[in-house]
């Protein structure tokens, strides 16, 4: 890595070193340096979605601690009624000593909590995750390429990528189109209309005061 120094200096070398000896230790400054360390594959899920839960747990030497199971438990955040946890039994993974691996099936739209066992909480992580309805739209925002031809065959048009976007001049319809629009309007809806009948009203008026037709 000394070769990054070549007619830089430390430009690439030191960010590179930094930004590594970051990376490596962020977790242990932020106080994430726990023994038993729980986490969820995600932060947010749907309804009906399976949580999948991690635990990496580790002896007080923080030698892989290798068991049959290692039990988690999740409760709801906000339902102050309910003080029973589920508990979610986690299995080993056998490539990854020390780790084990488990699934939890959430019922209901609110924020849950994932804890260890009581005697583990003060050597142990806690953390919460969300289940909420998700729309479709949001939950898959890739580009479905079957639908736009579709879409495409049914209006007459066609579907281009990007590398095709100097083939959509030749494909436009440059001929003028003339769209007549017929419609009704009130004429007393116009100023000159009223304009006009106020001026003869007042012509008539004058045209019998001078004939004394009163």
């Amino acid at each position: 890595l000394w070769r990054l120094r070549y007619k830089t200096a430390d430009k690439y070398h030191w960010r590179v070193w930094s930004q590594s000896i970051q990376f490596l230790t962020l977790s242990r400054l932020m106080g994430e340096h726990k023994r038993i360390r729980i986490e969820t594959d995600r932060v947010s899920y749907p309804v009906g979605a399976q949580v999948r839960v991690y635990a990496s747990v580790f002896d007080e030497s923080y030698d892989p601690v290798t068991q049959a199971s290692y039990d988690v438990y999740v409760k709801p955040v906000d339902d102050a009624s309910n003080d029973q946890a589920l508990r979610v039994t986690l299995r080993p993974n056998p490539s990854n000593p020390g780790q084990y691996e488990g699934y939890f099936s959430p019922d209901k739209v609110t924020r849950y909590s994932l804890k260890p066992p009581s005697e583990d909480e003060s050597y142990a992580n806690s953390i919460e995750f969300q289940v909420a309805e998700i729309n479709t739209e949001v939950a898959h925002p890739e580009s479905q390429l079957d639908r736009l031809d579709n879409i495409a065959a049914l209006s007459g048009g066609e579907r281009l990528s990007m590398t095709q976007i100097n083939e959509l001049l030749s494909l436009v319809d440059k001929d003028p189109e003339i769209v007549t629009v017929e419609g009704s309007r009130s004429i007393w809806d116009h100023w000159l209309v009223m304009l006009s009948i106020i001026g003869l009203v007042g012509v008539e008026w004058m045209m019998r005061r001078k004939r004394n037709l009163a």
